[in-house]
């Protein structure tokens, strides 16, 4: 069996959550933030390999441009086994009822690669959305007080000078006068 044809595995739930902290919620080959999402990869390309250090979680754009390039390999090896068939066909060597087996089973390959390409973005786990969230309120917050804090002080120093502005008007009046 090739690594192809090999049954797809998931990893559990547990598995992902642990290699999800143990990489510091970034992505395995960029280091941006996950708390976005993220897709879950097998290191080896082996679908069917659910060990923990065959996990590795990457962003979607990282995960786009592995796919790419697997559904790329993947593309080339069903051209060549299109093109020996078509060749085995026109040298007349494929009976008519096998041909279209093998038509039926080509085009069942090209809709898989498809679902393939079509995996959806996994979410970061309720605790670190949560996380993320209270530190996000937190700052909002710091940042609040520090405009009040900020705005108090100009307040008071625009007071202060437009207080010293009217007692040196008095004060030149007086020394005119």
């Amino acid at each position: 069996m090739s690594k192809q044809e090999k049954i797809r595995k998931n990893f559990s739930i547990k598995t992902i959550n642990e290699v999800y902290e143990e990489q510091g919620r970034c992505c395995n080959k960029c280091g941006r933030s996950l708390l976005e999402g993220f897709r879950v990869d097998h290191k080896d390309g082996d679908c069917s390999n659910i060990e923990k250090d065959n996990c590795q979680l990457l962003c979607a754009r990282c995960h786009e441009g592995r796919q790419w390039e697997t559904l790329q390999q993947q593309k080339k090896a069903t051209i060549g086994e299109l093109t020996a068939l078509i060749q085995k066909a026109i040298e007349g060597n494929i009976a008519g009822a096998l041909m279209d087996k093998t038509l039926e089973a080509i085009k069942l390959k090209l809709s898989l690669e498809k679902q393939v390409a079509d995996l959806t973005l996994m979410e970061a786990p309720a605790t670190s959305r949560i996380e993320y969230s209270e530190a996000i309120a937190e700052y909002n917050l710091k940042e609040w007080l520090r405009g009040i804090r900020e705005g108090f002080v100009m307040g008071v120093e625009w007071t202060s000078g437009k207080q010293e502005e009217k007692g040196d008007t008095s004060k030149s009046k007086k020394k005119v006068e």
